[in-house]
């Protein structure tokens, strides 16, 4: 029979390691709390595979070059890239595509994503609305709160899926745009993403640099009433294949934007 005294240090040690064991799991809840470890455990973003897909639209959409895929995080577009030809929109009809003006090449350090907005150019566009099937709902990122959810775009090209990083959101004069720069200066890129960063509306936690690679996502949009403004997503590359999330806040040029959402131009709703 176990003895008082035996018992007693047994219940003691075994209240020692409870204790103990709630200290360590009070230290962690603080650290996933407090120091957002949740950013580097778990993603938000992980990499479907699309070179069989990209595959696929080559042989249905025989007449058009077919030169890679994109897929927009929070969005349904997830569709095959092409080259700009004047029969593309005759061709795909009611598919879901979108376009660049020059074939992307791997050793490239930029390229303009283009890709129509004919059903979200309000002043408060919609988000989720799977009626659209071409660039609208490029448009969601206009919002704060979807930036602050969706950070990443997949890019896949020449049987290579790749991921990008989201480090700007503005709208732009669409004169500002040109379609034909597939690679710049280390010196022009780092103009660039200065440029970029100062215009757009959030603030991404993100590290920048003229020797990353960068893709720039574009669609037209009336959101202020005027058509000659497009809206403008760009990213960089990262080497990983899976999105952890990163902060993003508010600029002070995002306030006008704001005032807009807030209301409903008649003209353009």
């Amino acid at each position: 029979m176990m003895g008082k005294g035996i018992r007693s240090k047994m219940i003691k040690n075994l209240l020692i390691m409870i204790l103990i064991s709630l200290f360590i799991l009070l230290i962690l809840f603080y650290l996933f709390r407090k120091m957002n470890l949740r950013r580097v455990l778990f993603p938000i973003y992980k990499i479907e595979e699309r070179t069989s897909s990209v595959t696929k639209a080559k042989k249905k959409y025989s007449n058009e070059k077919v030169v890679g895929w994109i897929r927009v995080q929070g969005t349904n577009i997830d569709y095959p890239i092409i080259e700009y030809s004047d029969t593309m929109m005759e061709t795909f009809k009611s598919d879901g595509y979108v376009w660049v003006n020059v074939s992307p090449k791997d050793d490239e350090n930029f390229l303009t994503i283009l890709g129509h907005n004919v059903r979200n150019v309000s002043s408060q566009p919609l988000v989720g609305d799977e009626r659209m099937n071409q660039f609208e709902q490029l448009m969601s990122f206009i919002y704060y709160d979807f930036s602050k959810e969706n950070k990443y775009v997949q890019y896949t090209l020449n049987g290579k899926n790749d991921l990008y990083q989201i480090f700007s959101v503005s709208l732009i004069d669409k004169d500002d745009v040109d379609t034909s720069i597939t690679s710049y200066t280390k010196k022009d890129l780092k103009k660039y993403i200065e440029k970029s960063q100062k215009s757009s509306y959030f603030e991404f936690d993100v590290d920048v640099s003229e020797s990353d690679k960068i893709i720039s996502l574009i669609t037209c949009t009336r959101f202020n009433g005027r058509s000659d403004m497009q809206l403008r997503v760009d990213a960089k590359l990262i080497e990983k294949n899976k999105g952890y999330d990163y902060d993003v806040t508010e600029k002070s040029n995002y306030k006008e934007i704001k005032e807009i959402l807030k209301g409903v131009d008649d003209d353009y709703a």
